[in-house]
């Protein structure tokens, strides 16, 4: 499913979207990286996007949000490295990362009207992965990137894309 947002990023529909388990126990999700198209580029857009669902997240109670920091912590009592997990469409085997039930994680692409999200949430237990769409208007993306960050770039497409 497509989603179009008025809110920034808002991340729990994207969960609803994703169709997250319904045991009703919070999920443990750390929020992984979010690349520039079909790279492993990121870009200071990538950084705000990751924050936002982190924010979003753990602003709506209903998840339990593992920060990197946390991530690392975790890392040395499990088999994955944090990096491993982290990055959009690698697989996670089957395994038990401590502390980590899911990984929100993702893509993004520039499009006539802002910009497409392609987001996963991979969940550690069974390796299963799960897809949506997502579309953030220009405006927004525009809105939080703020006024420092879009000197010199005079649309979208040039504000999201990686510095290198």
């Amino acid at each position: 499913m497509q989603q179009q947002f008025d809110r920034p990023f808002a991340p729990m529909e994207l969960l609803a979207d994703l169709d997250q388990p319904s045991s009703g126990e919070k999920l443990d999700i750390a929020v992984g990286s979010f690349n520039y198209e079909n790279t492993d580029l990121q870009s200071s857009f990538s950084a705000l996007l990751s924050h936002e669902m982190e924010v979003g997240l753990a602003q709506s109670g209903q998840v339990n949000v593992i920060s990197r920091n946390g991530l690392a912590d975790l890392q040395g009592k499990g088999s994955l490295s944090a990096h491993q997990i982290l990055e959009p469409d690698s697989r996670i085997p089957k395994s038990n990362f401590p502390g980590v039930k899911a990984i929100l994680r993702g893509r993004f692409y520039p499009s006539a009207d802002g910009v497409k999200v392609s987001a996963e949430l991979a969940l550690m237990e069974g390796g299963e992965t799960k897809k949506t769409h997502l579309d953030i208007p220009a405006g927004k993306v525009m809105e939080k990137l703020g006024a420092d960050s879009l000197v010199g770039k005079p649309s979208v497409n040039s504000a999201i894309e990686p510095e290198n």
